[in-house]
């Protein structure tokens, strides 16, 4: 740096970068060739801070780098604010990467980096009103940073760094009392995936009316982008922000594509409550939907810290042996009540067992991060007779009401016979053998004429891919597995799985117009890795963006010995009263509650299966 004019262009960059090194000298535990001072040298400290001021003062580096300069340079103000009290250095440090954020010449990653550290730093300061700004800008960005140039893997990659920021910003926002943004922000930074898949698919009906050629151009870009894998991705994707610009400028399509209004939202709350349950480490609450509109509920005992302790537990305690899986489903279906659905029921009065004769109301439960992992949907004490939110309530599970919504829109209320589609695995090479799958088809081959069924040899991703199509029912009896490293590869394991596996990526490219209801009786299908647990990759999700507009899926191995009763109860119910959209979820309802009743010391048998959808 000393060797360098201030008037270079690159000064400003050396000047940052020797701050920074001075500034990590400082903090890192072991500095080169010496241990690190007890305690640190604040005198090199505040030689940091004046070194980022002054780069601070004319980053003159070139456009793309900007944002990557004005981070760094960010970064060693705020630990002057937090290791000096320095509050000019605050209010500086929020300058910089307010400007970071916003240098729109700079790669999208280091701006949504900027941002979530300008939200992370002011919340920290106490400043809610500015965080809630700084998370915002990081969220807006999500959609950008994982576009269709990106290939899934990538995109994936990225949304994983950004775990969370989502949560934060609806935190921040609730911090400072603005109930509204934080339901729209946690729209806008979840399942930014699937959002892209399902948005390509919505009602076009109104554009090909106002401009039909324009309507399937736009039709024909996006499903290139999940089934063209040759293709130069960068140019796909200008063309269709071209389209989607000229859409946009056609009378009353301003709003194509983009966010919902809070009254799209609210009016997805026509069948029941929708509620967010937000897990940040800033604060964590229950966000309720009705068609009035949006209140929140502080949960107080609640913490990120403590989801995540949960779901180590649970995931340990399946190694351990049934007992121990046991005990501790039913410490975690306990402590969810008292922490989740116990606050948000006595919000919303559903404080008592509805009439035996009557109808019952519904929730859908929208659990944001690592908590979707949990049985929100078995909350109770069930081992002594305590309250438990199945005596209470119907509940489903959304990942969004974006995704609710186009569960809705694609049901269909007709009472036609069901097209079924079984695919049985009994014996799958290379994995334990699973009889009940054989009972489960022969009953349902039985219970429901001309069904399509393929066990065994004849289930190859071939032969399911063809029969999908023609089938608004599907039953799937076989393995699943979730792959933590890339989930988009998770499966139903197939006949052929080790040459051409039946994966989550396969599935959600499918667009499947005669769909309605699909269950999953597999392991794992409701779940995914924790660092990407807000986007929802997982079979039960790929259902949905497939078209199916009810999945049943599950959260861990299910019983292979309770799976054929199980199943058969829910068809025997569906097929007994066609009368709409409802039964599905009630019938997973009764079920699971009956099971529940019957044996209540073994909830690893009852409390793993999810109804999502409509």
């Amino acid at each position: 740096m000393a060797a360098t004019p201030e008037d270079s262009p690159h000064w400003p960059g050396y000047t940052a970068n020797l701050a920074a090194a001075l500034a990590d000298w400082c903090t890192n535990p072991v500095a080169p060739a010496v241990a690190r001072r007890e305690p640190p040298d604040l005198k090199v400290l505040a030689e940091a801070v004046d070194l980022a001021r002054n780069a601070a003062r004319r980053p003159e580096q070139d456009a793309y780098s900007r944002a990557g300069l004005l981070t760094r340079i960010a970064n060693v103000l705020a630990l002057g604010f937090r290791r000096l009290d320095d509050g000019d250095a605050l209010t500086e440090a929020l300058g910089c990467y307010r400007e970071a954020a916003a240098s729109a010449a700079s790669p999208v990653e280091s701006r949504a980096e900027a941002a979530d550290r300008w939200g992370g730093l002011a919340a920290a300061a106490g400043q809610f009103d500015v965080a809630a700004e700084g998370y915002a800008a990081a969220v807006r960005l999500l959609p950008r940073l994982a576009g269709r140039r990106l290939g899934r893997e990538d995109a994936q990659y990225w949304l994983s760094r950004f775990a969370g920021v989502a949560a934060n910003a609806a935190a921040c926002a609730l911090a400072a009392g603005d109930e509204v943004s934080a339901v729209t922000l946690l729209e806008s930074g979840r399942c930014v995936l699937a959002a892209q898949a399902l948005d390509s698919r919505g009602d076009l009906s109104d554009l090909h009316e106002r401009a039909p050629e324009l309507a399937e151009r736009f039709r024909t870009l996006t499903a290139e982008f999940e089934t063209d894998t040759t293709s130069d991705r960068i140019a796909l994707a200008d063309e269709l922000d071209a389209v989607i610009d000229r859409i946009r400028s056609l009378p009353g399509m301003q709003r194509f594509l983009r966010t919902p209004l809070l009254t799209d939202l609210t009016a997805q709350a026509h069948e029941g409550p929708i509620v967010y349950v937000n897990v940040s480490r800033h604060r964590c609450d229950a966000l309720i939907i009705t068609p009035d509109g949006v209140r929140s509920h502080a949960l107080d005992r609640l913490s990120e810290e403590a989801v995540s302790d949960r779901v180590r537990a649970l995931n340990t305690a399946f190694t351990k042996g049934r007992l121990a899986a046991e005990q501790t489903i039913h410490d975690t279906l306990e402590w969810l009540w008292d922490t989740v659905a116990s606050p948000v029921l006595g919000e919303l009065g559903l404080t008592a067992e509805p009439a035996a004769d009557g109808p019952w109301p519904r929730i859908w439960w929208a659990p944001v991060g690592s908590l979707s992992l949990l049985p929100l949907q078995a909350a109770g004490h069930h081992r002594d007779g305590g309250p438990v939110l199945l005596d209470r309530v119907v509940s489903s599970t959304t990942p969004t009401i974006r995704a609710l919504g186009h569960a809705r829109a694609g049901r269909r209320d007709d009472r036609n016979e069901p097209r079924l589609l079984v695919v049985a695995m009994p014996h799958t090479p290379d994995a334990p053998d699973l009889p009940g799958a054989q009972a489960e088809a022969d009953h349902l081959a039985a219970l429901v004429p001309g069904a399509t069924v393929l066990v065994g040899a004849d289930a190859t991703r071939d032969a399911v891919l063809d029969a999908l199509p023609a089938s608004s029912w599907a039953h799937f009896a076989c393995h699943g597995y979730s792959d933590p490293d890339n989930p988009s590869d998770s499966q139903l394991v197939l006949h052929d799985h080790d040459r051409t596996p039946f994966r989550v990526l396969d599935l959600s490219r499918l667009r499947l117009r005669n769909a309605e209801f699909a269950f999953l009786s597999a392991c794992d299908t409701a779940r995914t890795t924790a660092r990407l647990s807000d986007e929802a990759i997982h079979p039960l999700a790929a259902f949905q963006i497939a078209g199916f507009s009810q999945v049943v899926g599950t959260l861990w191995r299910v019983d292979d010995a309770v799976a054929p009763a199980f199943s058969r109860q829910i068809y025997g119910e569906l097929i007994a009263d066609r009368s709409g959209a409802l039964c599905a979820s009630v019938a997973v309802h009764r079920t699971v509650r009956q099971l529940s009743k019957k044996y209540p010391n073994l909830p690893s048998v009852w409390a793993a299966h999810v109804h999502a959808g409509a």
